[in-house]
């Protein structure tokens, strides 16, 4: 099963669509990023989980590796107070930091019953140190009982790359780029 993905790389801004054969869907929306001095840059990541089947899932997990994500030389951290965020649904993991074994944005013991969507979001901070034209990848496994685990990788990259076409849309420099996701 193919879903399509659509990223805007001028913009940061990036959804993808995860679907497990057994009916959840994963939304995984990057937010700008934003420069805040030197070699620091923040990006907001948000993970919305829908249930449009007519079944119920219980145990509920996203597994978000920033270790993985941030390559040397870049560093990243903090995830930014308040943590994990997330609607009534879903209940945060308090611990985590990104990196194995704080990689589990969920407390694991929620559900979704026929209809329901939840999201969970944090901000986190990373230092290029120099690592100007690497673009970063920011890989999400969705996990539940009587499901298969799915995971998708979602590009982004703070800096433009060049050579790349612009479109310019009410002063705003975009880049529109298309791919697959992967089941």
């Amino acid at each position: 099963m193919n879903k399509f993905l659509a990223y805007f790389t001028g913009l940061m801004y990036f959804a993808c669509i995860l679907s497990a054969k057994a009916g959840l869907i994963l939304v995984i929306d990057a937010s700008p990023s934003v420069f805040l001095g030197g070699d620091d840059w923040k990006t907001t990541f948000t993970f919305t989980v829908t249930n449009p089947t007519q079944d119920d899932f219980n145990n509920i997990q996203i597994v978000d590796e920033l270790s993985l994500t941030f390559s040397a030389p870049t560093t990243y951290g903090p995830v930014f107070a308040p943590g994990v965020t997330t609607s009534a649904l879903f209940t945060a993991n308090g611990s985590y930091t990104g990196s194995s074994p704080n990689n589990q944005l969920l407390s694991g013991l929620d559900s979704l019953l026929t209809g329901e969507s939840a999201w969970a979001t944090f901000t986190v901070g990373y230092k290029l140190n120099g690592n100007l034209n690497t673009p970063f990848f920011n890989t999400a496994v969705l996990k539940a009982d009587g499901m298969r685990d799915y995971s998708d990788t979602i590009q982004f990259h703070p800096v433009p790359l060049p050579g790349t076409v612009w479109l310019f849309c009410g002063g705003m420099a975009t880049l529109l780029s298309f791919r697959k996701c992967k089941e």
